[in-house]
């Protein structure tokens, strides 16, 4: 118990210093987080739904407004609609879909002011797909 305890915390130092390395430019960063998700699989840990919304899940990079293309789309399931958030990641192009009828009171105001991005943009504009 106490070395899962240990893994954990290590987990969650990794994933909040690549947070505060975003900002220096540290090539490592996807790094960081990559052996913060395999430590994760390894003692069958399930990852909160915060870091999952701030990390893709193809590329490993963080999520910010300079990668993520956000969109939002309504579809018909069993004659209603239902709302969705769409997170486009424009570095591997990989799509995170959040189904927001599910969601209630504080996370749905949370995802509306996309506070999930590491710098909490007031606006998300249309971005040109960036060449690595």
């Amino acid at each position: 118990m106490k070395d899962k305890e240990k893994i954990k915390n290590k987990i969650f130092y990794l994933i909040d210093f690549a947070i505060d390395q975003k900002n220096k430019n540290n090539p490592y960063i996807t790094e960081y987080i990559k052996i913060a998700i395999d430590l994760a699989k390894s003692i069958n840990f399930r990852l909160p739904p915060e870091i999952h919304l701030k990390v893709c899940k193809n590329c490993y990079s963080l999520r910010g407004s300079e990668n993520t293309l956000i969109r939002t789309e309504a579809r018909k399931v069993n004659k209603k609609y239902q709302k969705y958030l769409k997170l486009h990641c424009l570095y591997c192009g990989n799509i995170k879909k959040i189904n927001l009828s599910k969601l209630q009171g504080q996370e749905k105001n949370n995802l509306k002011n996309n506070s999930f991005l590491l710098n909490n943009p007031s606006k998300v504009h249309n971005i040109q797909r960036k060449n690595i």
